[in-house]
């Protein structure tokens, strides 16, 4: 090897030409795991979490802008989705869900949905600067929306944003991206939107009770003492939903913004005493698509 100056090219060349029968990739493959050649990785830092103490929102957007947007073959169809994951830093528990917009909106129905998979809310949700949660400010400086904030507060929680450019201080919620990607959405079709978000939800399951060889532990036996420290949820969590105000009367109960996931009607309410006048409450619980809504 110090003949060859350190080139593994002409160190194989020596090498076949000297009876050795060695392919050059297992070549390079063995100075790979020896470490031969190779600049050890020096960490930026480590963040520790105590139980309870943080969970990490992140979501994947299916914007040309991004690198790496996920696709999946829903309903017979190739399609760009908003992958929105959350985890719990102390015990790296996971959950995600797929959507085809998100929103403020989405993204209290996801917070909601992973705080009760989660069965308690942490401290503080950090954030990565989003327009969906963000009013104004970035890093420590941020101001959450009312609404959200008012979201927050429900729960127990409050949103907090890391600093532009350091994308390590959300590399909990970070990494999983490219294990959902690759492990879960690969190969895999689905026939709805809700039938993706509850093989997510059982893949979630699955993953959470195997051994992590980066944390040298299970995630879910780590949640057993993180969840003793997790706020209660309230006694009664009530449902999300969005207001759209409406002229006419309208048969059709399904949301024209959210045609193939789901979120629909939950109820009109007349206002002034005009039958044609109201507005539609977008929300999570949605009769049949096409279905009249009782109320009509």
């Amino acid at each position: 090897m110090n003949a060859c100056t350190g080139n593994l090219v002409r160190f194989h060349e020596e090498l076949t030409a000297g009876g050795a029968a060695l392919s050059y990739p297992a070549l390079t493959a063995f100075c790979r795991k020896q470490g031969i050649r190779q600049t050890p990785i020096v960490a930026a830092g480590q963040y520790c979490f105590e139980p309870g103490e943080e969970l990490q929102h992140e979501i994947r957007f299916a914007y040309p802008f991004r690198t790496s947007p996920h696709e999946v073959q829903l309903a017979g169809k190739k399609r760009k989705v908003q992958t929105a994951s959350g985890v719990l830093c102390y015990s790296r528990m996971l959950f995600f869900q797929c959507y085809p917009t998100f929103q403020r909106f989405d993204c209290k129905v996801f917070l909601t949905e992973a705080l009760r998979y989660f069965s308690g809310a942490t401290t503080r949700v950090r954030i990565d600067n989003t327009h969906v949660v963000v009013l104004r400010g970035t890093g420590r400086a941020m101001i959450p929306v009312p609404e959200m904030a008012a979201f927050g507060e429900r729960f127990g929680f409050r949103f907090v944003a890391h600093p532009i450019g350091n994308a390590n201080r959300s590399a909990r919620v970070e990494r999983p991206f490219w294990f959902i990607e690759n492990n879960f959405l690969a190969g895999r079709t689905f026939s709805s939107w809700e039938d993706l978000n509850r093989q997510a939800r059982e893949w979630c399951d699955k993953v959470n009770s195997t051994y992590k060889k980066h944390i040298r532990a299970v995630p879910r036996e780590l949640f057993a003492v993180e969840r003793l420290r997790l706020k209660p949820l309230p006694c009664w969590i009530p449902e999300v939903y969005r207001l759209h105000p409406r002229m006419g009367c309208g048969r059709l109960c399904r949301a024209p913004q959210q045609p193939l996931l789901g979120f629909g009607v939950l109820d009109r309410t007349p206002r002034g005493g005009a039958r044609d006048q109201g507005q539609d409450r977008d929300s999570t619980r949605c009769p049949q698509p096409g279905h009249p809504h009782p109320h009509c």
